[in-house]
C-alpha cells in the first residue's frame, strides 16, 4: 500500500513514539513468529503541518497519535514502516476532540481533514465531524470547537454517563433475574419469595441451591434500579442527577433549571444522600437514597411529599 512521506514533529506537546511502539508490539504478536523490524515512522506529510500549527498555537494542549498504518518495503520484506494519520487532542486529561486525515479530494486536489468532538456532533445533522481540505479552515474549526466543557456540557455528559451506567446495570440485574427465574409467573414468584429459605432447603442439588440463594437480593436491587431509571430519566420524575465538579455540585431544581452549589449550600437531605452514595461502589443503588454511577455522578431520589 502506497504511503505519503513521513515527517517528524519534535514538539513537547506532540506524542507519537509511544503510540507507534505500542502498535508495533501488537503487530509482532500477530506476525506468525516472523521477526520484523520497525523501520521509519512519522506523521503523514499532509496532516503534519496542521498538527504543527495547532500544537504551536495551543502549547497547553496535548496531541496524541491515535491511528495509523503499517507499510511493508518492496526491498525488505521483514522491515515495516509506520505512518501516523490521526490525533486525539487533550487538555490535561480531558479529551477535547479528534483531528483525522481523510481521503484525497479530486475536487480540491488536496487531502481532507476531519475535525470532530461532542460539539461538532451536536451542531451537524448528518455527520459527526467537519470535513475540509483547507488547512487554515481546519485550524479555525479546531480553535472554535475544541475547549474544556462548560458547566452545562459537564452536567449533560454526567447525566448521559449516569443514564448509560444505570441502564446497563438495570439490564444486567434484570437479565440475572430472568435467567434464575425463567418460566415463573408473578404470583408463584411472590409466593416463593415469602418462603425463600424453606424453598432453598427443598432443593437437593447444592450448586443449584447456592446459585439461587441471592435471587431475592438481586430481584430487590433490579426493581430499585428500574424505578430509578424510569423516574430519573423523565422530566419532573422522582429522581435527579447530581454532578460533582471539585468543590461544587451541578444539579437541576424542580423546575429543571441547572444550579451550581457548594457543598455547604446543598440541602441537608441531599447532602445526607450524597454522603451515603459516596460510601458505596460504582454502579450500586441504595433504597430511598439513589444510585452511584461513578465518583462524581449520582442519581438521587427526591423526598416524598
Amino acid at each position: 500500500m502506497a504511503r505519503g512521506k513521513l515527517l517528524p514533529l519534535a514538539l513537547p506537546n506532540v506524542e507519537v513514539d509511544a503510540y507507534v511502539q505500542a502498535r508495533f508490539k501488537e503487530f509482532l504478536v500477530n506476525s506468525n513468529k516472523r521477526t520484523f523490524t520497525l523501520g521509519d515512522f512519522g506523521i503523514n506529510e499532509h496532516i503534519q503541518p496542521l498538527i504543527e500549527k495547532l500544537a504551536l498555537k495551543r502549547p497547553e494542549w496535548r496531541f496524541t497519535a491515535s491511528y495509523g498504518n503499517f507499510h511493508s518495503r518492496d526491498d525488505a520484506d521483514l522491515i515495516i514502516d509506520f505512518e501516523v494519520k490521526d490525533f486525539q487532542v487533550f487538555d490535561k486529561r480531558e479529551l477535547l476532540g479528534v483531528v483525522e486525515l481523510g481521503s484525497y479530494s479530486y475536487k480540491t486536489k488536496m487531502h481532507n481533514f476531519y475535525i470532530g468532538n461532542h460539539r461538532t456532533s451536536a451542531a451537524l445533522e448528518r455527520a459527526n465531524s467537519y470535513k475540509t481540505s483547507n488547512m487554515d479552515k481546519a485550524v479555525k474549526l479546531v480553535l472554535k470547537h475544541f475547549g474544556v466543557r462548560d458547566d452545562r456540557e459537564l452536567y449533560d455528559q454526567a447525566y448521559m454517563n449516569g443514564v448509560e451506567k444505570l441502564s446497563a446495570q438495570t439490564r444486567e440485574k434484570s437479565n440475572i433475574v430472568r435467567k434464575l427465574w425463567s418460566g415463573s409467573d408473578d404470583k408463584a414468584f411472590a409466593y416463593i419469595l415469602a418462603r425463600w429459605d424453606e424453598f432453598l432447603m427443598s432443593i437437593a442439588d447444592v450448586r443449584e441451591r447456592e446459585s439461587l440463594r441471592r435471587l431475592p437480593e438481586i430481584q430487590e436491587e433490579a426493581l430499585l434500579l428500574d424505578t430509578l431509571y424510569k423516574t430519573g430519566t423523565s422530566p419532573g420524575g422522582g429522581a435527579y442527577t447530581i454532578c460533582q465538579q471539585g468543590d461544587y455540585y451541578l444539579m437541576t431544581n424542580n423546575g429543571g433549571v441547572l444550579e451550581k452549589k457548594s457543598g455547604d449550600e446543598l440541602p441537608n437531605n441531599v447532602r445526607h444522600k450524597l454522603g451515603v452514595l459516596k460510601l458505596v461502589k460504582d454502579g450500586q443503588a441504595v433504597s430511598d437514597i439513589g444510585f452511584r454511577a461513578n465518583e462524581t455522578t449520582f442519581m438521587v431520589f427526591r423526598d416524598k411529599e
